[in-house]
């Protein structure tokens, strides 16, 4: 824990946070087993990006009570930086090829076979040109794909003969998107219990992938899962007002829209999320 007033990057003051007795007894009781605490963040704890200004996803993974895989693994990688056999969370770099490799290709097996595929991306960049030429196999394939890249996307939608069935949007707005998101079909329709859903720390880009140590973490917990494919994944695909549309020649379109058109941000600050909720996410369900 941070020292008062001081700050762990240079970078001037933080805001000092520190539990007290009561404070940790009460975690304690709200947590019986726990042994591991682990948060999974696509930004950085700085005022301005976590307060204000990113729209980002964190996930708590606790040994005991929502995964109980999730803690001791990522304390394991990182101790170690050559991984293990991990189920959860699964490392980038190493294994890149081989996450690529079958979740990818899966999709593009499942079409050829007439199962639902189809492949949901949002980062912040797409760069990395081996996953840009497996898109690329998946789109002549007939694997449709919804990409949502907030920077720099060096893939080119909509060529007849070769991306015909991928789009890319770009959201900008209220938030900084932030968030990398990755969901895959797997043989059955979105939005169904068959669905891969995966959050990470990595961009798309050779530098995340193949130099770096990132996590890239499948989502089990129900609660959680649910809220970042059915709400947080729907949302940013129904934004009319905050979306540029990336054409094949390289530039952007913005469509017209009026004061009635959705705005995946004002959802998000006008909706409580599921995670949010507890124990009243299952009401609302059932409401």
């Amino acid at each position: 824990m941070a020292e008062r007033g001081k700050s762990q990057t240079g970078g001037g003051r933080r805001p000092n946070v520190r539990f007290g007795p009561k404070a940790k007894e009460k975690f304690k009781a709200a947590t019986p087993g726990l042994e591991t605490v682990v948060f999974g963040y696509g930004a950085t704890y700085t005022p301005d990006t976590f307060q204000k200004a990113y729209h980002s996803l964190t996930k708590y993974v606790g040994a005991g009570n929502l995964d109980k895989k999730g803690g001791p693994e990522a304390a394991k990688a990182l101790r170690k930086f050559s991984p293990p056999e991990f189920k959860t969370p699964k490392l980038r770099g190493d294994e890149e090829k081989a996450i690529a490799e079958y979740l990818y290709m899966k999709e593009i097996e499942n079409c050829k076979n007439g199962l639902p595929s189809g492949i949901w991306l949002k980062c912040n960049s797409l760069v990395d040109h081996r996953l840009i030429e497996l898109l690329y196999e998946a789109s002549q394939a007939g694997v449709p794909i919804e990409i949502l890249a907030r920077g720099i996307c060096c893939l080119r939608p909509g060529v007849a003969g070769l991306s015909e069935t991928i789009t890319v949007r770009s959201i900008i707005g209220r938030f900084l998107e932030h968030g990398r998101i990755y969901v895959f079909a797997n043989g059955g329709e979105f939005l169904s219990d068959k669905n891969i859903v995966m959050i990470s720390s990595a961009d798309l880009m050779p530098r995340n992938l193949r130099r770096r140590v990132e996590c890239f973490m499948r989502l089990e917990n129900p609660t959680i899962r649910k809220q970042v494919l059915h709400q947080i994944m729907v949302a940013l695909l129904r934004d009319e007002k905050n979306s540029w549309y990336l054409q094949p020649d390289g530039s952007y379109v913005h469509l017209q829209t009026d004061e009635t058109s959705f705005s995946c941000h004002e959802y998000f600050m006008s909706n409580p999320s599921l995670s949010g909720l507890g124990s009243l996410a299952g009401a609302q369900d059932n409401g």
